[in-house]
């Protein structure tokens, strides 16, 4: 502090209260006042003034004050004394680097301007008098605390200003301070250019100041005083500073301030006292041991060296040996600030565990964005992130992670191991955690919305929400108080398999995430998931609704993943249900990340791991987990070592630079594995053949075997080591994949299955010698075991009774994994199984082998996997014993019936029919012969059948007798199978067959779920000959069927029989918008039963009804595509394919945008003699000729035994459509005066009119606008136009009131044409 001295005849203080302030300090340090006299006489005004600022700031009688700089480092120096003389405390350590770190701004801000100045001016103009610190008193705690606000230099004038997130807060005691200083009055001085040359030297001299500096403020400012009198700097200038030595006598402290004066006044100051002076010493070597011995952080104490280790030579700051400049002592003074506890206090001898996610920024916003995305529009989306193994997908994925749980978003995330028979169980405990998640979070605690979401869910699943409840068990925890009712439905799961289960999921989803509630599910390693746990998620994210709410983010390494992995397809069908999804590549990280990544593990400055880092970065090509391994290694190999003297690392680099490096990770992993002790590597070993994690009871079991005694104690090394964690459950987990396969990779390839082998026989001894309940034996310990064992069955399995036991084990789980709808386990213990029967398993072990193959069938069929469904199914009917399990081969029959159905395959099916009559003739129904069968005979049984009803009432077939087993059940299932798959490949013997089963339910007065089946099939049969009489009794017995089928609650059979009624039946009496209505409620309840096929055919008989309505065609077209390419899959049916695609071709036309189907080209095959789709198209666009001619080759071509369409008496919605067509195409070409039709058209002239106005007198809704249409072409034709006019006006009036879009518009062009 330099000034003015005050005489006795000027007064020090401007007020009163500055007499105060300065007295109270004194008073409370017992200062007499004549001793008060001398200080205040002895000090300038500028002295009193700071002092009085600085009391004032205390006692809060201001906001804010600047002191200079060096008072500002001596009131440190003696609040650190306080401090027992322990050294610098965390606060006023934290408070130096700020100041530190501001200064260093302001000179780093001065750089550039400096030019036209020498090194010693730019040394002058970065003295310590030039700078001041600007404070605030922060009295939050009762030791007032001061802290710093900015820095400010007198000449030139700039002021810096400090920014924090956190107002005082101590870094470490938070970990992190969120700190930077920001430049708020700038430099005056002109900003020359500079030569290169030029701005070296000044970066040269701003370090040079800014060490000084450094080292004045953290050795609080001792190392600056030296005697007047000392012979080493005789010429160093002298400075008086009282200040110091006042506040050094006083001891003051914040507490002390608050003291009372006692009574003291201005009149006591008069005496005058001289103070000894100090100077400044400006060292030009710097000992690096000073600083450090007091108390300094070495960091600090390191930096200060490099920055003071320049030479001058000729008045020129030259550089010595360190690679330090502003701008990185800068970044290192950032991160002591804002990192003190990893760096400030000197580097550990261990090394650092990573947290940060270095070199991700970019692709870290973009999945964020992501999810922001989704929870703002509501529309799923799907993330990819790709990139080799170690290169950061995982943790890059948590980041964004636990951004979106502080964003109140649901997360869930999983991972695919390798091998694992267990992918769609694991997707099922994502969503099952989903549940848990909910109950537990915010979203329900804090505004009561448990429930409202339970009455969602009741109103969604109704009477199957015990199905949602099997799968999903934490949705229980919603209600408590409905546990009790749950427990009692577990296990009725119905038909339940791989379609009902997607269903469910999807509804799940629809009700449980929204804009409000939004999901990110995490599923890592997709390269070793498969179709069945993918199809689960596509069904969530492709929901047509775009009712759900989720974000899917899936990780995977794109190296291995080969051109026929299921991914791809998976991303094919986001592409084709139009689902967004984004991809990001993860690869190596930038040398920048290297030095950070490397700096952060040894707990060093960036600054001083350069050299080391460009090594490491090299060898590693900056893949993360390559870089931590690489490092770890060196260590090992005592490379790179910790020095105590240092109290940091050091290295060879020339050393480090010779180490071989293979490309693989693994290698290095290996090599550290190989020199573990035998124990720990026979650890490794078991370990992982249970996959990323082991289970403690896993470890428990084998460590009470004498061969594995001491395993866990070698896991335990092995977890000292740092190649294994215990998880929260006290499990053993690998560190990392990479970890594991080196691990795996010990054991060698040729024994690889005798050793999983070994361990699961070990495992299965200790097993059996337990008290094993049932509980033990559906348990995961009981799967893993097995698990063990399969790897080596059935080569390793030799004893009969051995393979018996672990056939039977096969069978139970497979059976458990179905009803836990993991199919695709089921499939592979099932297999399992059937490979451990001996080959004359049919007669020595008959039940076994009927229970295995069946259960084969199931699985295989839920997996979609058909040929070997229909193989196991194959097996079951020729072995299956009909006298002792006639129930199992109807059951069997049933399974392969709908396997026909989806294959399409005629030679199969005909197969099917006759073995089902020999089935029907051994329960004793009898049949005439069938390759007589004559039109005759088939019609007089439809009579007989008929007059039946005539006979009895509908009350008395309403309350037959109801069967639910026994030989009725069994002729009546019997009956069902055989008339389905007749349908198909002999649809005339098909009437026959649905007379008698009608007959026989009604003369022996029973009811089972196929009598609704029954009746409608019956009914459809009526209808088919167009004769109203017979169409109106048809339509008495199918709404019987429908009444039966709820008033009997036969849910399972309600997609079949809707699928009769609705699609053939009731479209010919009911509004169109009603049957759509009906479809889609057996859409909905098909899925969740798991009818894959009836939800499909229901799906096309609501698409084609919707072309007939004209509702959205552009919308409708979207809908088809999709559906066409579900179709496209593996196992889906070919007839629904050429369906979809006739119709699909036909929309396309309509709307403009393609003509192919008017086309000779399209479905001209053996297949396809005909479509009605085309036939529709072409007689809209006006393509008259062509239209007329597909109708003729339908009557060719409709009457023979095809697999894929009915007679044209067997379909009548499309008869109806194709008399209407026909007869618009017909007079089409009567208009044209060139056109001369031939006698065909005339004597089928009358024909097609009867049949459309038999249609609008059973559906005057439906039809009615077609019959109008047609008399008025007729009567236009005739040149009635008066007639004419009134029946078009009729025609659209009809289309407008039945809501008949697209035709009421092509009426109109009808009319003005």
């Amino acid at each position: 502090m330099n000034g003015k001295k005050s005489t006795s005849d000027e007064c020090p203080f401007n007020s009163g209260d500055d007499v105060v302030n300065f007295c109270q300090p004194i008073a409370a340090a017992g200062a007499t006042a004549p001793d008060v006299c001398r200080l205040a006489t002895s000090l300038s005004r500028q002295d009193i003034e700071d002092f009085v600022n600085l009391a004032r700031a205390q006692n809060g009688a201001v906001n804010e004050t600047d002191i200079d700089l060096r008072s500002w480092v001596e009131l440190e120096a003696l609040k650190t004394a306080q401090k027992d003389g322990a050294g610098s405390d965390g606060a006023g350590l934290s408070r130096k680097l700020i100041v530190a770190f501001a200064i260093g701004k302001l000179l780093q801000h001065l750089k550039s301007s400096v030019s036209s100045y020498s090194q010693d001016e730019i040394l002058r103009l970065c003295s310590i008098d030039n700078f001041t610190v600007k404070m605030v008193a922060n009295c939050a705690d009762d030791e007032a605390e001061w802290e710093v606000l900015g820095i400010d230099t007198i000449s030139p004038h700039m002021s810096i200003q400090v920014k924090r997130k956190s107002p005082a807060a101590d870094a470490f005691e938070d970990g992190e301070n969120c700190i930077d200083a920001v430049v708020t009055r700038h430099s005056p001085f002109c900003c020359a250019k500079q030569t290169a040359q030029g701005e070296r030297e000044n970066d040269f001299s701003l370090c040079f100041a800014l060490g000084l500096l450094v080292k004045f403020i953290f050795s609080d400012g001792s190392t600056l005083y030296e005697s007047s009198n000392s012979p080493e700097n005789p010429q160093e200038t002298q400075h008086q500073s009282p200040m110091y030595d006042f506040l050094r006598a006083l001891s003051i402290s914040p507490s002390a301030m608050n003291t009372s004066t006692n009574g003291m006044n201005s009149a006591e100051f008069a005496a005058e006292s001289s103070r000894p002076t100090k100077s400044i010493c400006m060292p030009s070597q710097y000992n690096e041991e000073y600083v450090p011995s007091l108390g300094v952080p070495s960091p600090i104490s390191r930096l200060v060296k490099d920055l003071l280790s320049f030479q001058r030579v000729n008045d020129i700051f030259q550089k010595d040996v360190s690679p330090i400049t502003l701008d990185l002592a800068l970044d290192d003074l950032h991160i002591l600030l804002t990192r003190p506890n990893q760096f400030l206090f000197g580097s550990s001898p261990q090394l650092q565990a990573v947290t940060t996610i270095y070199g991700r920024s970019s692709e870290s916003s973009s999945l964020l964005g992501a999810f922001r995305r989704v929870a703002s529009n509501g529309r799923s989306e799907a993330f990819f992130v790709k990139g080799c193994s170690g290169s950061g997908k995982t943790r890059l994925i948590q980041g964004v992670a636990n951004a979106a749980t502080a964003a109140r978003g649901l997360v869930i995330q999983k991972k695919f191991e390798e091998n694992s028979t267990n992918q769609l169980s694991l997707v099922l405990s994502a969503f099952n955690d989903l549940c848990e998640q909910l109950t537990e979070s915010y979203c329900l605690a804090e505004r009561g919305d448990a429930s409202i979401l339970w009455h969602k869910l009741v109103m969604e699943f109704g009477s199957s929400l015990h199905m949602l409840a099997n799968i999903l068990p934490n949705i229980i925890r919603l209600t408590p108080s409905l546990a009790d009712a749950f427990s009692l439905a577990q296990g009725t799961n119905g038909d339940v398999n791989f379609f009902s289960l997607c269903d469910i999921i999807k509804r799940f989803m629809r009700v449980l995430s929204t804009t409000s509630i939004p999901v990110l599910m995490v599923l890592d390693d997709l390269q070793w998931s498969d179709s069945v746990s993918l199809g689960v998620v596509h069904t969530v994210l492709s929901d047509m609704k775009g009712a759900s709410c989720m974000l899917f983010v899936g990780s995977y390494r794109d190296d291995e993943v080969p051109a026929h992995h299921i991914l791809h397809g998976f991303r094919g069908w986001l592409s084709a249900f139009n689902v967004p999804f984004s991809a990001i590549h993860l690869g190596g990280l930038s040398q920048e990340d290297v030095l950070s990544l490397v700096s952060d593990s040894l707990g060093m400055l960036p600054s001083w791991c350069q050299s080391l880092s460009a090594v490491v970065h090299r060898k590693t090509q900056g893949n993360p987990l390559f870089v931590q391994t690489f490092i770890r290694s060196i260590v090992d190999k005592r490379i790179l070592t910790y020095s105590p003297r240092e109290r940091s690392w050091v290295w060879d680099i020339d050393e480090i630079h010779d180490e071989c490096v293979t490309p693989n990770v693994l290698d290095l992993l290996g090599a550290k594995m190989a020199a573990c002790s035998s124990g720990v590597k026979i650890a490794l070993k078991v370990a992982s053949c249970f996959g990323i994690r082991v289970d403690k009871a896993i470890v428990n079991m084998l460590s009470g075997t004498s061969q594995y005694c001491s395993l866990l104690a070698d896991l335990n090394k092995a977890v000292d080591d740092g190649m294994i964690d215990l998880d929260a459950g006290a499990n053993y987990k690998f560190v990392h994949d990479k970890v594991r396969e080196a691990a795996l990779d010990m054991i060698d390839p040729d024994g690889r299955n005798k050793f999983h082998f070994d361990i699961g026989m070990l495992l299965y001894s200790s097993f059996k010698k337990r008290s094993v309940g049932a509980e033990d034996r559906s348990g995961i310990l009981f799967y893993t075991i097995l698990d063990q064992i399969n790897r080596g069955v059935p080569a390793l399995l030799q004893d009969e009774e051995q393979r018996a036991s672990i056939a039977k084990m096969n069978h139970d789980v497979a059976t458990q994994m179905m009803q836990a709808y993991n199919y695709t386990a089921a499939f592979q213990f099932a297999e399992r199984a059937a490979s451990l029967l001996p080959e004359d398993c049919w007669s020595q072990n008959y039940d076994m082998s009927i229970k295995v193959y069946y259960l084969l069938s199931k699985a295989a069929y839920s997996n979609k996997k058909i040929e070997s469904a229909m193989r196991a199914v194959y097996k079951v009917i020729e072995h299956v014993n009909w006298t002792n399990t006639p129930q199992l081969k109807l059951d069997a029959y049933r399974l392969k019936h709908d396997l026909i159905w989806i294959s399409g395959v005629p030679g199969e099916a005909n197969a099917l029919l006759e073995t089902t009559i020999d089935v029907l003739a051994s329960l004793g129904e009898r049949f005439r012969p069938l390759d007589n069968l004559c039109e005759s005979t088939i019609a007089d049984e439809i009579r007989r059948t008929s007059e039946l009803f005539e006979i009895e009432s509908d009350d008395a077939l309403l309350h037959a007798n109801r069967i639910d087993s026994g030989d009725h059940m069994l002729v009546m299932e019997a009956y069902y199978i055989l008339s389905g798959i007749s349908f198909l490949v002999k649809p005339k013997l098909c009437c026959y067959f649905i007379s008698l089963w009608v007959t026989y339910t009604i003369r022996n007065k029973v009811m089972s779920k196929y009598t609704p089946a029954a009746y409608v099939c019956f009914a459809f049969i009526l209808c088919k000959d167009m004769i109203y009489n017979d169409m109106k009794l048809g339509q008495r017995i199918g709404k019987l069927g429908l009444k039966i089928l709820h008033e009997e609650l036969y849910e399972s059979m309600l997609p079949p029989v809707y699928c009769m009624y609705y699609g053939y039946v009731g479209c010919l009496f009911e509004p169109f918008q009603a049957v759509i209505d009906m479809h889609k409620q057996a859409i909905d309840i098909s899925l969740n039963r798991g009818d894959c096929t009836h939800a499909a055919l229901h799906k096309l008989f609501l698409m084609v009804r919707n072309v007939h309505v004209g509702t959205n065609l552009m919308q409708l077209k979207g809908k088809f595509e999709r559906a066409m390419n579900m179709q496209e899959h593996p196992g889906s049916s070919t007839l629904l394919q050429v369906a979809l695609r006739e119709h699909y071709e036909g929309v396309c036309a309509l709307i403009g945008e393609s003509t192919s189907a008017c086309s000779d080209t399209v479905f001209d095959n053996e297949k396809c003699p005909y479509n009605m789709s085309k036939m529709m198209t072409c007689c809209y666009l006006g393509y008259h000729e062509r239209a007329v001619h597909i109708a003729k080759r339908w009557e060719i071509h409709s009457d023979s035994l095809s697999p894929y369409h009915l007679p044209k008496t067997m379909n009548q919605f499309r008869r109806i459509l194709s008399c209407f067509y026909y007869g618009l195409s017909y007079i089409g070409m009567r208009r044209k005066k060139d056109t001369k039709p031939k006698q065909h058209g005339e004597s089928n002239n009358a024909h097609w009119l009867n049949v459309v106005k038999t249609a609008a007198r059973c559906s005057k809704y439906n039809f009615e606008n077609k019959r109008a249409l047609l008399m008025a072409e007729k009567m236009s034709l005739s040149v009635e136009n008066a007639r004419a006019e009134k029946m078009y006006d009729t025609a659209i009036k009809a289309s407008k009131s039945s809501h008949f879009i697209h035709e009421e518009v092509r009426y109109i062009i009808f009319l003005m044409s």
